[in-house]
């Protein structure tokens, strides 16, 4: 995709502002700020990772902050910039219960979907 698809994309995900970000503006998102850390825009990458880390942590997804907040303790320490790397680590460190949390119900979900998904026990046959 073209830098300037990126930013129409961009402009698209701005202004629905706090909203929790769909799995899809997620993907995208991710999908955005690899493309600018290729084109070495650096500044945009982490503005991108910020804005997300945001979004997701204003919506309670924990784990898609986290995802976020870890690409921007990878910044710090690319860029050396240990007050920003100790800060990430922080708040990584403080969210941590409900990163799990949020994996536990996860797959609580996941696991009463595959149980609803199974097919029913054959029904015991009749005995002669």
């Amino acid at each position: 995709r073209s830098l300037q698809f990126l930013y129409f994309i961009g402009y698209q995900m701005a202004t629905k502002a706090d909203a929790p970000p769909t799995e899809e503006e997620h993907q995208q998102a991710v999908e955005t700020v690899q493309k600018f850390k290729e084109a070495k825009q650096i500044d945009k990458a982490k503005h991108w990772a910020h804005y997300m880390c945001h979004r997701c942590q204003s919506g309670s997804l924990h784990v898609k902050a986290a995802y976020w907040a870890f690409e921007l303790k990878q910044f710090a320490v690319a860029e050396g910039k240990k007050d920003d790397e100790e800060m990430w680590n922080k708040w990584l460190t403080d969210m941590q219960p409900f990163i799990e949390k949020a994996k536990k119900e996860a797959a609580q979900k996941a696991a009463a979907a595959a149980a609803a998904a199974a097919p029913a026990p054959a029904a015991a046959a009749p005995t002669p």
